[in-house]
């Protein structure tokens, strides 16, 4: 299968998975499940840190949106 020589991440697995539908449909929903933990990851610090305390906020802040992006 010709694949793009340049192509990184998630564009070049677009580029080999474009005629197979199956496989796109896995792809969306292991993608779907990975945001969906971020989501929860993101929100539970933040209900702690409101219980606990307020200082390391912005750390947790960070931390989570890393936690999202990688």
């Amino acid at each position: 299968m010709r694949t793009n020589k340049f192509c990184l991440g998630t564009k070049c697995i677009f580029l080999i998975i474009r005629k197979n539908s199956a496989t796109k449909f896995l792809f969306i929903i292991l993608v779907g499940i990975k945001y969906f933990f971020g989501l929860i990851f993101l929100i539970l610090p933040y209900v702690y840190m409101f219980l606990r305390e307020r200082n390391t906020f912005i750390f947790i802040t960070i931390y989570c949106l890393i936690k999202m992006v990688t």
